[in-house]
């Protein structure tokens, strides 16, 4: 059995930058560059990942944290020395700006 956790998500972020990346989508279509299309669709189809697929579950003694299909890390729980909540965007894979953990853990 395993618990999964979901992400936080700033919707205010990622709402807007949605809807930019269609209008891009549209008009560059309009003007029938198609390779921009392609470009801007490949950028959309990775952002609703991150939305779609972002979250941490634990499994048995190990925690599981996936960010869409660019990260996947496995992390033995006993391995753990520090949770602490944090504002920094470079410290994990989440989509909340503010509302964000970094883990500690020895790497090996």
């Amino acid at each position: 059995m395993h618990q999964r956790f979901h992400s936080k998500i700033s919707y205010w972020l990622f709402a807007p930058l949605l809807c930019f990346l269609i209008v891009l989508v549209v008009m560059t279509a309009l003007e029938k560059i198609w390779i921009m299309v392609g470009v801007l669709m490949v950028v959309k189809v990775l952002i609703l990942s991150f939305l779609f697929r972002t979250y941490y579950q634990i499994e048995g003694n190990t925690l599981k944290i996936v960010c869409g299909f660019v990260f996947n890390e496995t992390i033995e729980i006993k391995k753990i020395r520090k949770i602490k909540k944090t504002a920094n965007p470079i410290s994990s894979p989440a989509l909340s700006v503010r509302d964000r953990i970094e883990i500690y853990y020895d790497k090996l």
